[in-house]
């Protein structure tokens, strides 16, 4: 992927990539339904299988991070994955490194 500023279509129960190992410096992801989403970051492309190493997203909130400070116990984590029990969007910006 490219630099991008969109609303991703997650559908329900599915592991849908945010990014693509692009991530130049920072990141903003925002959820933009009710919905908890949970989000994965991962140093290769694999979609995940299980929800060990995830994290809880809450509706609406939104932050702008480096990787690293979103994800730091995770070494070379550059792409960001995000699951919810319904479709929703969840809105990602970051430049392309």
């Amino acid at each position: 992927m490219a630099a991008r500023n969109a609303d991703v279509p997650v559908p329900a129960k599915d592991w849908t990539r945010l990014t693509d190992g692009d991530i130049a410096s920072a990141v903003t992801i925002q959820s933009r339904y009710p919905y908890d989403i949970l989000l994965k970051p991962t140093s290769d492309t694999t979609k995940p299988t299980n929800f060990s190493g995830s994290f809880l997203y809450r509706p609406g909130a939104g932050e702008l991070r480096t990787i690293e400070e979103l994800c730091p116990g995770v070494a070379g984590a550059d792409n960001i994955w995000a699951w919810c029990t319904e479709a929703t969007l969840v809105t990602v910006s970051h430049a392309a490194s």
